[in-house]
């Protein structure tokens, strides 16, 4: 294990408090990756790529045991899909959404004790998030902030690799994660010409959000290039 944080990542995240992530990885050793525009700016950094913008909050992905794909869609969408309480109590009472219900506790414990309380939390179905941001392998998400404001979004995903988590999302530009445990960035050489090249590379996607997260990140000085298939 990792005895410290990765000096771009830290410089990335120093005003998010980089201890919480060390400490993090004490407490619940190989259980997430930092992955997003974060992961993307303390890489850029670390390879003297020279990032013009900075993270606003730092995502931390983290696959829940035993919840696979379709539990984690019936459970984010359970206020919109389910018309009865039999067919609620289904899901609520499966042992794995128990279990991840009691990790989830567990998890805000520990940012309690740092000083970060929970500020909300993504209702993904009755918000229309699933939709927004074509998300089927998301269980919820939870942003804990501290008292200047600075977040920690905690995204509970499906059972599944993690890489299978960042190679879904929507530009390929993004797909970068930190390791918190190896204490490495991790993306594939593709990825990394394109961040040199400063492209976007978007997968094909109807999703709602797609247009503004486009203009994010030509804002951040990447060209909008062409679409690809799925």
């Amino acid at each position: 294990m990792a005895n410290s944080i990765n000096d771009s990542i830290a410089s990335t995240l120093s005003h998010l408090n980089t201890d919480v992530l060390q400490d993090f990885n004490k407490v619940f050793p190989n259980m997430g990756v930092v992955a997003g525009s974060a992961a993307l700016h303390g890489y850029m950094q670390q390879e003297n790529k020279n990032p013009t913008w900075s993270p606003n909050d730092i995502d931390l992905w983290i696959p829940l045991k035993g919840v696979d794909q379709l539990l984690c869609f019936n459970y984010a969408n359970r206020h919109v899909i389910f018309e009865t309480d039999q067919e609620l109590d289904m899901v609520m009472w499966h042992p794995a959404i128990i279990n991840a219900s009691a990790l989830h506790k567990k998890i805000t414990e520990f940012f309690a004790k740092h000083r970060m309380a929970v500020k909300g939390a993504s209702n993904l179905g009755k918000n229309n998030e699933t939709k927004k941001y074509k998300l089927t392998n998301i269980h919820s998400v939870w942003t804990f902030t501290n008292e200047k404001n600075y977040k920690i979004q905690v995204i509970y995903v499906a059972d599944t690799p993690l890489s299978n988590v960042v190679d879904a999302f929507d530009m390929d530009c993004v797909k970068v994660s930190y390791n918190l445990s190896k204490n490495i960035f991790e993306l594939s050489d593709a990825v990394d010409m394109l961040i040199n090249a400063k492209q976007m590379y978007l997968k094909s996607t109807n999703a709602i959000a797609t247009p503004e997260r486009i203009a994010k990140y030509e804002s951040r000085g990447f060209i909008n290039n062409k679409s690809k298939s799925t």
